[in-house]
């Protein structure tokens, strides 16, 4: 979406809870798995098109984090 939009040049921040992604994707780890190494080639491509992009990983067990996953499986709030 954003890059559809041309919003590339603007500072977006993603968060995941897996701290394992999070290092792959910031190449702290290697991605050793052959099935996910495409997907790690097209994430990485597309994060190239942010000027400023940070992946930064937040746990579910914080406030933020129990406040998305209620989000993601439909709750209320």
């Amino acid at each position: 979406f954003l890059i559809k939009k041309k919003l590339t040049i603007r500072p977006i921040t993603i968060f995941s809870d897996s701290q394992f992604m999070v290092r792959q994707i910031s190449g702290e780890y290697q991605v050793r798995a052959e099935h996910l190494k495409p997907l790690y080639a097209i994430a990485k491509s597309l994060l190239q098109n942010f000027t400023d992009c940070r992946v930064v990983h937040h746990s579910r067990e914080t406030e933020f984090g129990k406040l998305v996953d209620r989000l993601i499986h439909g709750k209320e709030l």
